[in-house]
Order: C-alpha cells, then sequence, then structure tokens
C-alpha cells in the first residue's frame, strides 16, 4: 500500500505503541526515569555501532532504531504525564481537614439542586496549619445560595473533601475513572453559609476570556431567541452549552443518530472552516496564501474561544491548523501525514487523550471521509445542484460512519438505523444555524434584522425537533442492546483497514486477510454466546447500603432485585450494564430458580457441588443441619451479629459480605474471625463474580 510508505504512519504508530504498552505495564517514576537512561544509552550504542555497517543495512537499521525511539518516548511521556497527575493529599489527609481555599476554574452549571463548578484546590488546612496543593476538585453548591461566583473567585470554603467513588460493579460507567482522567480526583458539597469570598484574581486568562466570549454570545442568543427550549439547542449546537437539554430531546437526538449536531466538535469547526474559505477564497494565490491562512486560523480559533476551548474543539482545530500549514506551504505535502502530525503533537501534550472515546472517533471519522469521500461520490456523476448537494451530505455522513462503525457499537451497544437518512437535515441544520447566530452576533445592534434573524433560527429548530421526534416514534429508529467485545472491535477496526488498503492497491491477498477476519468476528460472536448459554454464576454487587446480587443461568436473570431500571437509577446503572455484557435476555425473580431453596427467610441455593446460604435469621434452621458443609455464606448488617454461631453451626469455607456492612464494620470482621477462613468484603474490595 503506497500510504503505508508515508513516515509519520510509523512513527505515530510506533508513539501509541509506547503509550498502550504503558498503560498494561506500570511502574514508578524513578524506574522509568532508569529505563530512559539505560534506551538513551543503547540507542547512543547503536549509533556508533551503524557506521560499521554498509549503506543498505545502515538505512534499515536506523529506521527501526528510530522507531523503537518514538515507543521509548510514547512510553515515557504517559508515564511522567501519568506521575504528573497523581493527586498529592490522601484519604487521611482529607478526613482531618476542616477549611480549605478554592479557586474556580470555570462557568458555572446548573442543575435542579446544586450549582457545579470546577475549582483548583490552593490550600488546605490540617489542624491549625495551612498547607499549599495543587489539586483539581468538582465543587457542588446548594442551589439555595444566591451567590454566583465567577472565573477567578478565590473562595475560603469550611467542610471537607472527598476523592471521587470508583466504579467497581462489572461493566457499568465510571465516573471516578473518567473525572481523573480529566485530572479531578476530588469533589466536595457546600451548604449555604459555609462560603466566603475572598478575592477574584481571573488574571485575564484565555480561560477567562473564553469564558466571559461565551456568556456575552449566549446573552445575545437569549436577547433574540424567546423559546427557552429552541435556545437550549442553539446554545448547544453553538456553543457546546447542552446542560439545559431535555432528557426526551436526549433521547430523540440520539434514536435518531444526530445526537453529534449537539456536542459542538469537528463538525461546527469544519462549517466555520468551510464559511470563511468559501469567503476569503479569493486570498488563494501564491502572494496572499499566508494571510488567507491567518484569516481562517483566526476564525477558527475565534470560534473555539468562543465555545469554550472544549478539549474536542482544540483538537480539531489544531488538526485544521496543521493541515492549512502543510497545504499552503512551499512543498507537497500529503493530507494522511498532515493528519498523523496533529495526532502526535496532541497526544505528545496529553497522552491520555488516546483513551478518550471523542478522540477516537473524531480520527476516525477524518480519515474515513478523507480515504472514502471521494472514492464514493465519484460513483454516481450528478448534474442537478441541489440533488447534488444531498448526495454529498449523504457521502460525507456515510464515509463517517462506515469508518466509526465499530468504536460506536462498541462504546455505546446501539446503531442508529436512520441516521444515513437523519442527517441530510442534521448537517444543513448545524450549518444553518451557526450561520443564522454568527449573523446574530455581527447584526446585533441593528434593529429589527437580529430580531428577524432569531425568530427564522427559532422556527427552524422547531420544525426540526418536530420531525426528528416522529421519526424517533418509529420502533426500528434504534437498534440497541448491541455488545461486542474488546477483541471483536480491534478484528473489525483491522478488517476495515485491510479493505481500505485494498481499495488502494487492488491486491487479492488483502481481500483475502478481510475475509479471514471477517470469518473470525463471526466464530469469536457466535462462541461467545454458546459460552453465555452455558453459564451459571452470581455476581454480588457493590451498592451503598444495598445488597444487590443476580444469578446468571444462560441468558435468564434471577435476581433480588427485578426492576426494569428506569423506575430504579441504582438498578440502571450498576445492574443492566453487567446483564446487557452477558447478553441477559429475561429478568425473573430470585425464587423460581430452581436451584434456589427458601428456608424460612434464609435462602440455600444449590448446583453441582457448591452451596451458598443467603443468611438472615436462625428460626427456621434445623438443628440437623450442623456441620453441614457451606462453600459461601452470604451475610447482610442485620445478620453480621450471628457470626460466630454460623461460624459454630456450619462448616465454611468462604465469607461473603455484602454491601450493607460498611467498610468500618467489615475490618472488625475482618479481625475476628479465623485466618484460614476466606472472607470477602464487597464494601471494601467491590462487586464479586462467583461461578457455580
Amino acid at each position: 500500500m503506497r500510504w503505508v510508505r508515508y513516515p509519520f504512519l510509523r512513527i505515530t504508530a510506533a508513539f501509541i505503541l509506547g503509550i498502550l504498552i504503558n498503560n498494561l505495564v506500570k511502574c514508578s517514576g524513578n524506574l522509568c526515569i532508569l529505563l530512559l537512561l539505560l534506551c538513551l544509552i543503547f540507542l547512543i550504542f547503536c549509533f556508533f555501532y551503524l557506521n560499521r555497517l554498509n549503506k543498505p543495512v545502515k538505512r534499515n537499521a536506523v529506521g527501526v532504531i528510530g522507531l523503537l525511539g518514538f515507543l521509548i518516548f510514547g512510553y515515557v511521556n504517559s508515564q511522567f504525564n501519568r506521575n504528573l497527575k497523581k493527586p498529592t493529599l490522601c484519604p487521611k489527609d482529607l478526613a482531618v481537614s476542616n477549611f480549605y481555599i478554592a479557586q474556580i476554574d470555570s462557568r458555572a452549571v446548573y442543575t435542579s439542586k446544586t450549582v457545579r463548578y470546577e475549582a483548583r484546590i490552593c490550600n488546605i488546612k490540617h489542624a491549625d496549619k495551612w498547607y499549599a496543593t495543587k489539586e483539581k476538585a468538582i465543587l457542588y453548591f446548594s442551589g439555595s445560595q444566591n451567590d454566583n461566583y465567577e472565573y477567578g473567585d478565590r473562595l475560603l470554603i469550611k467542610g471537607t473533601l472527598k476523592f471521587n467513588d470508583q466504579q467497581t460493579n462489572p461493566h457499568a460507567f465510571d465516573y471516578g475513572e473518567y473525572m481523573q482522567k480529566r485530572g479531578f480526583y476530588l469533589r466536595g458539597y457546600v451548604r449555604a453559609n459555609q462560603c466566603i469570598l475572598i478575592e477574584n484574581d481571573h488574571g485575564y486568562s484565555v480561560k477567562y476570556l473564553s469564558i466571559v466570549a461565551g456568556n456575552h454570545f449566549e446573552k445575545i442568543l437569549s436577547t433574540y431567541i424567546h423559546s427557552p427550549s429552541e435556545l437550549d439547542m442553539v446554545k448547544a449546537m453553538v456553543l457546546g452549552r447542552r446542560d439545559e437539554i431535555s432528557t426526551e430531546m436526549e433521547f430523540v437526538y440520539n434514536a435518531t443518530g444526530t445526537s453529534h449536531i449537539l456536542a459542538v466538535s469537528g463538525l461546527h469547526v469544519g462549517i466555520i472552516l468551510l464559511i470563511f474559505s468559501r469567503i476569503f477564497r479569493f486570498l488563494r494565490n501564491r502572494k496572499s496564501k499566508w494571510i488567507y491562512f491567518g484569516i481562517i486560523s483566526f476564525s477558527i480559533w475565534s470560534f473555539a474561544l468562543i465555545t469554550g476551548l472544549s478539549p474536542s474543539v482544540q483538537r480539531a482545530s489544531w488538526m485544521i491548523t496543521i493541515i492549512l500549514i502543510a497545504d499552503l506551504s512551499s512543498r507537497k505535502s500529503n493530507i494522511y501525514n498532515s493528519i498523523l502530525v496533529s495526532a502526535f503533537c496532541i497526544l505528545c501534550i496529553n497522552p491520555n487523550l488516546l483513551y478518550s472515546v471523542s478522540f477516537q472517533l473524531s480520527y476516525a471519522a477524518v480519515f474515513g471521509i478523507v480515504f472514502l469521500y471521494d472514492r464514493i461520490y465519484r460513483l454516481w456523476d450528478v448534474k442537478n445542484p441541489i440533488i447534488n448537494f444531498f448526495w454529498r451530505i449523504f457521502v460525507l455522513s456515510m464515509s463517517a460512519q462506515l469508518a466509526t462503525f465499530p468504536i460506536t457499537i462498541y462504546y455505546f451497544h446501539q446503531f442508529p438505523t436512520l441516521s444515513l437518512i437523519t442527517n441530510f437535515l442534521a448537517i444543513p441544520t448545524a450549518a444553518f444555524v451557526i450561520c443564522g447566530s454568527l449573523l446574530l452576533l455581527v447584526t446585533s445592534h441593528l434593529g429589527i434584522i437580529p430580531e428577524i434573524i432569531g425568530k427564522i433560527l427559532e422556527v427552524w429548530i422547531s420544525y426540526y425537533n418536530k420531525i426528528l421526534a416522529f421519526v424517533s416514534n418509529f420502533e426500528f429508529t434504534l437498534i440497541e442492546d448491541i455488545h461486542i467485545k474488546y477483541p471483536v472491535a480491534l478484528m473489525l477496526i483491522f478488517s476495515l483497514a485491510i479493505l481500505a488498503g485494498f481499495i488502494e492497491t487492488a491486491k487479492l491477498y488483502l481481500f483475502r486477510c478481510f475475509a479471514i477476519l471477517l470469518t473470525a468476528v463471526t466464530c469469536f460472536i457466535f462462541a461467545d454466546h454458546h459460552i453465555r448459554s452455558g453459564q451459571v454464576c452470581i455476581i454480588f454487587y457493590d451498592i451503598k447500603n444495598k445488597a444487590y446480587y443476580d444469578v446468571f443461568v444462560g441468558k435468564t436473570c434471577f435476581s433480588n432485585n427485578i426492576s426494569s431500571g428506569t423506575s430504579n437509577s441504582q438498578v440502571f446503572y450498576n445492574l443492566w450494564p453487567n446483564r446487557n455484557h452477558h447478553l441477559i435476555s429475561e429478568v425473573r425473580p430470585i425464587r423460581k430458580l430452581s436451584y434456589a431453596k427458601n428456608v424460612g427467610k434464609n435462602q440455600f441455593i444449590f448446583h453441582r457441588d457448591t452451596s451458598i446460604l443467603f443468611f438472615e435469621e436462625f428460626g427456621a434452621i434445623s438443628r440437623h443441619s450442623v456441620g453441614l458443609q457451606i462453600d459461601f455464606l452470604v451475610l447482610g448488617r442485620d445478620a453480621a451479629d450471628d457470626l460466630d454461631r454460623l461460624l459454630s453451626h456450619f462448616k465454611v469455607k468462604n465469607l461473603i459480605l455484602d454491601s450493607t456492612i460498611d467498610p468500618l464494620h467489615a475490618d472488625s470482621i475482618l479481625d475476628k474471625v479465623a485466618k484460614d477462613l476466606q472472607v470477602y468484603p464487597v464494601s471494601l474490595k467491590g462487586a464479586l463474580r462467583v461461578d457455580i
């Protein structure tokens, strides 16, 4: 394949491999420095040794050593980035603190009960001493407070901070890990009269200017768009502020595959690029090409500033800027190298972005559009300009969707079947709203003109939402509960890359590899379904003060909680992701399990050679059961006092303390029981799976 020979493909691949190795093999900062020194010594030795080799061997050896150097650089850069973001505080420090000083680092985000801010913790008080720190935290202020704080406000707060809880339930969304990747390890809740404003020190930073510009633009939009629901949509599409969009509209946009226009991203930056490149295309000549580049770059980064400099917008802006520099330079450039240079630069700054879903989707979409768009577009020569316009939109959407298909299925477990059709309206609507909003900003002091523009935007979005709501009512609009494992997603991605290589080179062996990979994917999926159909296991979930457990028998789940999920948020967020992952098709009450037997309030489960006792009370347990072997004894908070009597009554191999027993109580139980007894406290160690 010709495009494989592009140098930055190999360089970026080696760099990314180093980041991935760092995620698998973790070491301390000192060991990382030692590794770096050893690798530098090795590279210097290789450099001097190469002088003895002949030219062809020397050229290949230099390439291999260079790629090895980038791999090491990726590993070391990722390790240092991880060490820099590690918290300097520990839970014991937070437990004894009662005051801290925080500086607001974001705009206010209003919810029904609280106001949320991002903040930097400058100082924290331990006993009678103040200590400096640089931790980042999410602060939740009581909605009853009347004070609205701004970026740069320094606050003295009475209270304690806590580390974000880590998700231990299998396949459930880990909010704590998500916040850690953004650098936020702490959270705090501030009640009324617990906070004092000390000073304001915004310093006119770029972030402060971004917030001020966004607030000013929001004020203009609010003045001329009067309908609250339509205003929320415009703010989401133009400013990236989607906090006030209703849950119903979120579902409508997700079901129709058009939610990408609500999150300001590469699509919106691309629309800005298209608008201003069309306006100033007369400057694209040899004499004024750098003026053209300056205007386009200024327009893109001004839009990024207004939208709050979100990571996705910054990423798209850097990507387009680097592509423009390569395109306008005197040297002949290649679009793939330009895209890879932007990815390399972004990952050098923050290697953790490699694991960001938006990063993966945006670069997959860009590669898909660059590679597939022209090839698909040339299949149909359309003369009519109106039909040609919609044909271009269809091809654009199809190119992006084909490239991002494996990633979307893997992370979101759903596929909008009508997205290719709904994007006929979605992409023009996004472009129309952005253009209309920019006109609104420019003409905001021209009397009745902004009123007319605001009304047009309001009517357009109103009808657009009605059309989407109508489409979302069809049963076949959204295919849900599509669960594929990590190896399957990787095989699908590689198969698409191999197919792209076949299209580029027309070499038959690549098509054979593509067919083999698809066959492997099919076999893997069928094998996984076969394994799931024979599974018998129990999962004990880690939910504070709740004892939830599921028994999976094939694709049927027997549970002590059969809530649909929508009526119980704890079940929806903690249990259902694991049920979906195990391809559960039916949820039934635990009493209908054939392996289960109720003895009073107690429940015995016998399967093959495994016995499990969910103990509640001694009342119904027979004296004849003395000495009965119990493989797993499950205790809750109310039954923990009977532990000594239970251990003398039964022969217990394993003791499970469910999540109703808090960590302190679990610790005290661990100190009492014999060392040869295997004890698993769910509140301390997280969710547990037991195969029976």
